[in-house]
């Protein structure tokens, strides 16, 4: 907001300022670096309170041994390393690291833990320890604190609110007068209470909300759960500068875009709110004419069976007491159609699941109140009440005379050309006449010539399967058993002729409405590529096709050798990606078997990319392929680095060597002396499985973790070959535990071979500096948790010996590299982490 009244202002209340500095103790040495900063990351854990979390920011780290400070002009000195501050703003915010890496789970954690914070907070105690020597002391660091920021949940979700002390506790600026000096307010979204001094404070300390125990206690044990509830950021005003940080806020301080945003949002909430209050006083009625019905069926995205759908249609809020005929008014006006020329019907919903207008309100009906028509409607399943308003047809300027035994008919028309159905209008027919006796008014809704021969249908139903009844045009249509909604289906004799000479494929209505009933339009995406819509292949079946018939569509449309080889996969509705097994060829499954249940309503409206399948083109019929045991294998270099990752198809029976046969043709690499070796390799960076090259490779999945590992020539004639992985040591909860990362390696050793000789050939392996290889160490590691320091003089092969695989339960014996970790914590390529694996996650907190 530069140049504006407020520039500045952010830095004026949030900046203050931090030194870093490196002291050498043993000579004249002094590096210095001012910092600036706007809030300030605590520590919780094993933090008991705020002033124990500063005392952790500015403890001194010494530098010395391996970790000495390179002094300019005086190389390698011992040092100390810290922290002080130069000067704290006026308000002071500070973030309570809650939330923290948990090495041993190898994922992020919430700390719940107890950690107290003070009402009034003395930055300057202890003779300032805090402060460098040189720091504005005119002021004193005391402050007060004035909100506190909660977070509730956990480390996958979670919710925040806020308690804020406007005043500080200083009653010459509590803004409601000293009635509420020292108030304190929560605010969680949009409601805002008063809440005691305990709530907002003692409360959201953490822990299993009891003060820590000091003494004894004889009080039966009562077992304490932690709170998920606890402060993550806390605000400060410096007391000194109070009177000017909590000043008063006046009208004109507030821009006036805010008043009128305010003003607005305050009307809507009144509006909201009187509406919801007067609810019961007032119904919702839908009114739909035949013009909504005709820019309705047959277009994109909408319906063509039946007449309407109502949920397009937008409901109007109506007085209950208001009658039909006061409602007439209003309608007139807003449409520009005489009120006296409107005729109301209601809908109902028959047996056969259709919706019709079905019942004329006449006569007495016509003064019932709104509230009155819907209690005596049929059709409960919708909210709103729906009424059919008659109008003048077009071209008329009256209703038609509504007589006795005449049948309000709805017309559509079938163009086997254009392959489209619509709604053309409607007639009221006498049912002592014959649907012959109204064909030139049919003709001439339809737009076509009064001579044209018609074949004419009843549309009856269309769930759960489709009805469409032929008519005679010479039948008396009071023999039909029809009623008022009825719809007539019809088509000209010619059009149909034209439309089988040039072989349209659904050449009468009843042919397209089956169709249409039927269709399953579906988007085609490649497996590899789910998310390319330019790569998109769009194919439209039927429910009945079968998996062969839809692979020859897809075959033609991507080029691909012919149907059997191409392989589909399912789309994961709850997840919005591929399914993780493709779809099996020998189910031999329809498409509507495939895709699942889809209502006739989405099938009427349906568009590409509603439904959605992916797509291989295979390099083999997939009849054959199925026979085949299909595997994903990482291919990684004798130091464990990733290479590359196939998909390999072998016999049901085929042996480790084939598996490393295929990799290495698929990766276009010579099989290397000692030759590569097949392995499983855990999510913990650890090789369960190692298989011998004749080994059968027994069930095995495609997520497996499976690797093929190039092995050293120096491991050639070798006499045994060990596991290596890498290790690191952490600090967990005041404990010292360790956990594997990274690739592991395999290594051969010789009987009699020291310590000395395997790292020289590791650390070359690897490509690892010298320097930095001489602060590793190695470990024996036997059993599930045995460990030895090794040294250089140590028989590798004595101290680790050789074990046969066991599986998950009882990991065999291994060297153990320990270092710090500066990579990839867990092993490379496809099957480094599981899909679902929430470390990956971005953590999403609900408002």
């Amino acid at each position: 907001m530069k140049g504006t009244a407020v520039d500045g202002t952010i830095d004026k209340l949030f900046k203050g300022h931090m030194l870093n500095y490196i002291e050498c103790v043993n000579v004249v040495y002094k590096s210095t670096r001012k910092e600036e900063f706007l809030d300030l990351q605590l520590d919780v854990k094993d933090c008991k309170d705020v002033y124990a979390s500063f005392d952790n920011y500015t403890e001194v780290e010494p530098l010395d041994g391996d970790n000495m400070y390179e002094a300019e002009g005086h190389g390698k000195q011992a040092a100390r390393k810290g922290v002080l501050f130069q000067d704290f703003p006026p308000v002071l915010q500070l973030h309570l690291r809650r939330f923290d890496y948990d090495f041993q789970c190898d994922t992020m954690v919430k700390i719940n833990d107890r950690y107290e914070f003070p009402l009034e907070l003395d930055l300057g105690r202890d003779g300032g320890k805090y402060l460098v020597a040189g720091a504005d002391r005119s002021k004193p660091c005391k402050y007060l604190l004035h909100s506190v920021l909660v977070h509730s949940g956990g480390v996958h979700g979670g919710h925040y609110y806020a308690f804020i002390r406007p005043d500080c506790g200083v009653k010459s600026v509590t803004p409601g007068g000293e009635a509420d000096a020292g108030q304190w307010f929560k605010f969680d979204d949009e409601r805002v209470t008063r809440e005691e001094e305990s709530e907002a404070v003692d409360q959201q300390f953490g822990g299993d909300g009891s003060p820590p125990v000091t003494a004894p206690t004889h009080q039966p044990f009562l077992s304490k759960l932690a709170k998920f509830s606890n402060a993550y950021m806390l605000v400060y005003v410096r007391e000194a500068d109070i009177a000017s940080v909590l000043c008063p806020v006046t009208k004109q301080d507030i821009a006036q875009h805010l008043h009128e945003r305010v003003k607005r949002a305050a009307e809507e909430k009144a509006r909201i709110k009187r509406e919801r209050e007067e609810a019961h006083l007032y119904s919702l009625v839908r009114f739909s004419r035949v013009d909504d019905m005709i820019a309705q069926v047959g277009r994109p995205n909408s319906i063509l069976f039946d007449l309407l759908d109502s949920s397009k249609v937008t409901p109007r809020r109506v007085l209950k007491a208001t009658t039909l005929v006061e409602y007439r008014e209003e309608l007139a006006k807003e449409w520009g159609v005489p009120a006296d020329q409107m005729r109301f019907w209601t809908w109902a919903r028959r047996v056969n699941k259709s919706c019709r207008p079905a019942k004329l309100l006449e006569g007495e009906e016509e003064a019932l109140t709104l509230a009155g028509i819907d209690d005596k409607r049929n059709d409960q399943n919708t909210q709103a009440l729906h009424l059919f308003v008659e109008t003048p047809q077009q071209g008329s300027n009256a209703l038609h005379q509504r007589m006795p035994s005449v049948l309000l008919l709805f017309f559509k028309l079938y163009d086997p050309i254009k392959q489209e159905m619509r709604l053309v209008g409607h007639l009221f027919c006498s049912v002592k006449a014959k649907l012959q006796d109204y064909k030139a008014a049919m003709c001439a809704m339809a737009g076509v010539r009064a001579d044209e021969e018609l074949h004419t249908y009843e549309e009856v139903k269309f769930e759960p399967e489709l009805m469409l009844e032929q008519m005679n045009m010479h039948q008396v249509l009071g023999t039909g058993e029809l009623e008022d909604g009825d719809i007539v289906v019809f088509e000209t004799a010619s059009s149909v002729q034209q439309a089988r000479a040039a072989r349209q494929p659904h050449s009468t209505a009843h042919q397209y409405m089956q169709y249409r009933l039927q269709r399953l339009p579906v988007q085609f995406r490649p497996l590899d590529r789910p998310n390319d819509d330019k790569a998109a292949v769009e194919v439209e079946m039927e429910r009945c096709s079968t998996y062969e018939e839809l692979c020859e569509a897809i075959a033609r449309e991507v080029g691909a050798p012919d149907g059997a080889h191409i392989r589909l996969t399912r789309h994961n509705e709850r997840l919005g990606v591929p399914h993780s097994m493709p779809e099996r060829h020998e189910n031999s499954p329809t498409v509507g078997e495939m895709l699942g249940k889809v209502s006739t309503e989405q099938l009427a409206m349906a568009d590409f990319g509603l439904l959605r399948m992916y797509y291989e083109v295979l390099e083999m019929p997939l009849s054959e392929l199925e026979k085949m045991k299909t595997l994903n294998v990482d291919l990684h270099n004798a130091g464990g680095k990733h290479l590359s990752t196939h998909t390999v198809h072998l016999a049901p029976n085929a042996t480790a060597r084939a598996a490393v046969e295929a990799v290495c043709r698929a990766a276009a690499r010579e099989a290397s002396a000692p030759p590569p070796r097949l392995m499983r390799v855990t999510f913990s960076s650890t090789i369960d499985k190692i298989w011998e090259d004749s080994e059968d490779l027994g069930m095995l999945y495609r997520s497996d973790g499976l690797r093929v590992g190039e092995m050293a020539p120096d491991d050639l004639g070798k006499a045994h070959m060990i596991r290596a992985y890498h290790v690191e040591e952490h600090s967990l909860q005041g404990t010292t535990a360790a956990s594997n990362f990274g690739d592991p390696i395999l290594v051969g050793v010789d009987e009699g071979e020291t310590l000395a000789s395997v790292k020289a050939r590791i650390r070359e392996r690897l490509g690892v500096k010298e320097e930095g290889f001489a602060k590793w160490t190695f470990h024996a590691v036997t059993g599930h948790t045995t460990s030895r320091l090794l040294t250089d003089a140590d028989t590798v092969a004595d101290k680790i010996p050789p074990t046969k695989d066991t599986g998950y339960y009882a990991p065999p014996n291994y060297l153990g590299m320990e270092h710090a970790n500066t990579g990839p914590r867990r092993p490379t390529g496809v099957h480094s982490r599981p899909s679902t694996g929430y470390t990956e996650r971005a953590i999403k907190i609900a408002g």
